[in-house]
């Protein structure tokens, strides 16, 4: 008998973690979900356990948590497909029974706000559950389970926007063009509109909860979770993400300031994170600093994208202004700003103004004979001939004409040349005079005998 062989045999299994049917290594992680055989060991004791059935659906492994919630990859056992299961937990005021599936509060003064929680979760369920539209995540089903509730939702394939943009190790935040974030963001915007007018808000947008598919599509996530929490009670949980959320949210006992200008300022700190690769600096930090008249930490988005549209910009600043009354009121609102800014930089140039030339006269066309008559024969008219006389030859010679003329021209220069000459003066001196004659004086002889 062959002694057993110690390489590890690849086997065709589906992964209990993500449900995916491929070859792995029975003994290694699943590369896509992490689960290994051994993963009990480390798991945190407020996860369901791997391969625990709810009502005709298999938990598999986790996909994220927050504070109001976990969510969990999941397997519809009936229409045999993955899908994405969110529990209700509130981990401030819960834990996980001794058989690993009910949840238990943690002390009775949190039954109540506990309740309360379960309450609004489930009935923003229903109302996500009638909502329809292609970037808003599908709510298949509901329902109440282990002491909590559970909401089943559409399994994506892909990754949360956070993840995309992290950036490798030691380098700075990644940026998109933002034409490309502004149109992954503008169909997101009707979805969150159709949720505002359905009476709900979001209160936690961030790129972690927005959700990048295969198809390069963005997908709203988490919606179903009760975020904050109040009513007549003596406290209320407040669940927000630093850098995201707005100065109302940090406010406890101030939900009445919160409205649709909430959603706003989220959704523009995430694109603004998508094309300055910065998150923004705490809405508590800024609004300290408007109390101590400093100047506001948040520096605009050109100041590192430089080629940022102004218009874009502008927009930011409006939608994430400190003060929900200074904000941007609507998520339609900042849609419309956002539309602006991408119709300007679509619209084609204007075209150079040609000054056309003044109207001349066309040509007469000509006459294009028909193809089934002949074409006419051209008219000749005969020429009159020239009457020719014995006086005048028909062909004269030029050059009598030019003796004639030399003739005359030399006339006229022999009489101009004679009137020159009697008419000039003979000399152009004065006359001199003659000299006189002047006699010598006249000499004596002198005699030898004279003295």
């Amino acid at each position: 008998m062959p002694a057993p062989s110690d390489q590890t045999q690849a086997v065709d299994v589906t992964c209990p973690g993500c449900f995916h049917p491929q070859q792995w290594d029975a003994v290694a992680a699943c590369p896509i979900c992490h689960h290994h055989a051994n993963a009990a060991e480390g798991r945190s004791g407020a996860l369901l356990p791997v391969g625990t059935q709810l009502k005709g659906y298999v938990i598999g492994e986790k996909l994220g948590q927050g504070g109001f919630g976990i969510t969990y990859r999941g397997f519809d056992l009936t229409l045999k497909m993955k899908v994405a299961i969110k529990e209700y937990y509130p981990s401030e005021m819960v834990g996980r029974s001794t058989n690993q599936k009910a949840v238990v509060l943690n002390a009775r003064d949190h039954e109540d706000l506990f309740h309360y929680g379960l309450k609004t979760f489930l009935k923003e369920a229903q109302t996500i559950a009638q909502l329809r539209h292609p970037h808003l995540v599908r709510v298949l089903n509901y329902f109440e389970l282990n002491e909590t509730a559970y909401l089943v939702m559409d399994y994506l394939e892909g990754e949360d926007l956070a993840r995309h943009l992290k950036p490798p190790r030691g380098q700075s935040g990644i940026r998109l063009p933002w034409w490309r974030a502004v149109k992954l963001l503008l169909p997101v915007l009707d979805g969150l509109q159709k949720v505002h007018q359905a009476g709900f808000m979001h209160r936690d947008l961030k790129p972690g909860n927005l959700y990048l598919t295969k198809d390069d599509e963005l997908m709203v996530l988490d919606f179903g979770s009760a975020r904050q929490i109040t009513s007549n009670h003596s406290r209320s949980l407040l669940i927000f993400s630093q850098g995201y959320a707005p100065y109302e949210q940090y406010l406890e006992g101030h939900l009445g300031r919160q409205g649709p200008w909430t959603d706003v300022y989220a959704i523009a700190a995430t694109l603004y994170f998508m094309v300055a690769g910065y998150r923004l600096p705490s809405a508590m930090d800024r609004k300290q600093a408007v109390f101590l008249q400093q100047p506001d930490p948040l520096k605009p988005a050109r100041h590192f994208v430089p080629d940022l549209p102004l218009a874009l910009d502008a927009a930011l600043l409006r939608a994430l202004a400190i003060e929900p009354e200074q904000r941007l009121q609507s998520i339609l609102a900042f849609k419309h700003h956002l539309e602006a800014v991408v119709a300007e930089v679509e619209q084609p140039p204007p075209r150079p103004v040609v000054i056309p030339d003044p109207p001349t006269q066309p040509p007469k066309p000509k006459a294009v004979p028909s193809s089934s008559e002949p074409p006419p024969k051209p008219k000749t008219v005969p020429k009159r001939p020239e009457p020719v006389t014995a006086a005048e030859p028909v062909a004269k010679s030029s050059w009598p004409m030019l003796t004639i003329a030399m003739i005359v021209v030399g006339l006229v220069l022999v009489v101009w040349g004679g009137w020159w000459i009697v008419d000039s003066p003979r000399s152009v001196n004065p006359p001199v005079a003659a000299p006189t004659a002047v006699a010598p004086p006249a000499i004596k002889p002198i005699g030898r005998g004279t003295r």
